[in-house]
């Protein structure tokens, strides 16, 4: 790690740098995900059809605002691994040896188990959920909006890999923050 002071002028050429290292991925599997969204999208819908409901697309804009939103998690997910290491890459050196060390720990055993809890929503609850919801409701509306359906979804998943994840972000601050309040950080 290089432990030389930087200017403000060199934080921020090294912060574009970093974003640029992401952004350009990103941009350049933005069109697989954009013909793959398809595939997202009926794979997310399916529970629903399994139990009888139909799901509409109500605005003009939907099928276009559903396919760009389907691309764009799927961009974001494939992307996320090397999003945070470019974030650790820029925050490292500031670090101590210790904090640099707990970060890692953390983050890696962190991001295993928030990937863990999206797909196990995901993949696995969604349509047992789909079922109950049906079920303790009296059946659902005929129809329902494919936009709304996509946006609460993608809120779970994320509200189900946030809270698997918790305590071991907890964990991470607690330990970073005891290396603080040390002083030394080795």
């Amino acid at each position: 790690m290089d432990e030389r002071e930087m200017t403000l002028v060199g934080h921020l050429a090294e912060l574009r740098r970093r974003m640029l290292a992401v952004l350009v991925p990103l941009a350049a599997l933005l069109p697989g995900t954009l013909f793959a969204a398809g595939w997202l999208l009926d794979a997310l819908f399916s529970p629903l059809r399994a139990v009888g409901c139909e799901v509409y697309l109500y605005h003009v804009t939907d099928a276009l605002a559903l396919r760009i939103g389907a691309a764009l998690l799927m961009d974001g997910a494939l992307c996320m691994p090397l999003l945070v290491a470019q974030a650790y890459l820029f925050v490292a050196p500031g670090l101590y040896g210790r904090e640099r060390r707990a970060v890692v720990r953390w983050g890696l055993l962190g991001g295993g188990l928030f990937l863990m809890g999206a797909l196990v929503f995901s993949m696995v609850l969604t349509g047992p959920l789909v079922r109950a919801w049906h079920g303790s409701l009296g059946g659902f509306p005929a129809r329902l909006s494919g936009m709304k359906c996509f946006e609460l979804w993608c809120a779970l998943t994320v509200l189900s890999g946030a809270v698997c994840a918790l305590p071991c972000v907890m964990m991470g601050l607690r330990q970073v923050l005891m290396s603080f309040r040390e002083g030394d950080g080795a």
